[in-house]
């Protein structure tokens, strides 16, 4: 089985994860974009496979910045939603 086939699904989830973000105007609720994030992540693990398979060393590890970057992301959004939730149940 080609490569091409498992990491070009993925990439083109993130790129319909970059769509909706643009098509949403970058306001996407909590839970989208917890959802936009494993997009985002998954088409980042394709091009990283991508990526090692065509011994591009230098991009997989652009990849990998990116895909901490965006978990980095998601983990503050997720945060966030923990913490409006623990005030609501305070109130």
């Amino acid at each position: 089985m080609r490569i091409e086939y498992v990491t070009w699904p993925l990439m083109a989830v993130m790129m319909a994860g970059w769509a909706w973000l643009q098509y949403r105007k970058g306001d996407l609720s909590d839970k989208q974009y917890l959802w936009f994030s494993l997009m985002m992540i998954g088409g980042q693990v394709g091009g990283s496979i991508d990526c090692y398979a065509k011994d591009n060393l230098g991009m997989v590890f652009v990849q990998i910045y990116f895909m901490l970057f965006t978990l980095w992301g998601a983990f503050q959004r997720y945060r966030d939603i923990r913490d409006k939730n623990s005030a609501a149940v305070c109130d």
